[in-house]
């Protein structure tokens, strides 16, 4: 990393940036030609490494790039407030935290595979635990991690810092643009509405799921 100074390191300052984001982009190679989607997105990180969760239809573009095996690059970030002086244009930027970094793909191989895979994704989206899964929608999604390569992954931060805009380096008339960090907000368990059969899905045979 370049700026060494807005270097973020150790498990436990990388994580906190982590465990805020609930959404990443995630880079890949479609038909020869560079392809980004947002994802929302469940973790483990354990003596093993960083693994990423995520999710995806059985049909689309990015199923041609999204193969076992396939290098894909990620990016998270958070923006944590405006910062500048008056009406001088280069003294503005923004204070962020963000995380990079490298991984190859790997599908679950089983519906209970994607269960385990899926508790990630809702733990970290909703703090809670105990989730039912349809097997019919099982049947119909794609659920993978991303072992990521922990020696491309690096995380950078730049403080936001108040002193940054002040009123009296404004003229006169001209107010500075509030701003505030981001703050991760209380998780609250969420009231789950009960289970009705959806007519869209029929159940699926065993060898559907994979």
């Amino acid at each position: 990393m370049r700026r060494k100074d807005l270097e973020v390191k150790g498990k436990e300052n990388i994580e906190s940036i982590i465990v805020r984001c609930k959404s990443l982009r995630l880079g890949m190679i479609e038909s020869g030609k560079p392809y980004v989607l947002p994802f929302v997105f469940g973790y483990k990180w354990d003596d093993s490494g960083l693994k990423l969760y995520l999710h995806s239809s059985i049909v689309g573009r990015k199923r041609s790039a999204l193969t076992e095996g396939a290098l894909v690059a990620f990016e998270m970030d958070l923006d944590e407030g405006l910062m500048g002086m008056g009406l001088n244009a280069n003294t503005y930027t923004r204070a962020f935290s963000a995380v990079m970094g490298e991984g190859t793909v790997s599908y679950a191989q089983s519906p209970e595979e994607k269960i385990s895979f899926f508790n990630y994704i809702m733990k970290h989206q909703t703090g809670r635990e105990g989730f039912s899964f349809n097997s019919a929608y099982l049947a119909v999604t794609r659920v993978f991690v991303i072992n990521v390569d922990m020696d491309t992954l690096s995380a950078s931060m730049k403080e936001l810092d108040t002193n940054r805009y002040l009123p009296e380096h404004f003229p006169e008339g001209v107010a500075p643009v509030p701003t505030a960090p981001s703050v991760p907000l209380p998780v609250k368990p969420l009231e789950m509405p009960k289970y009705e059969p959806d007519d869209r899905f029929t159940e699926p045979s065993e060898d559907e799921f994979y």
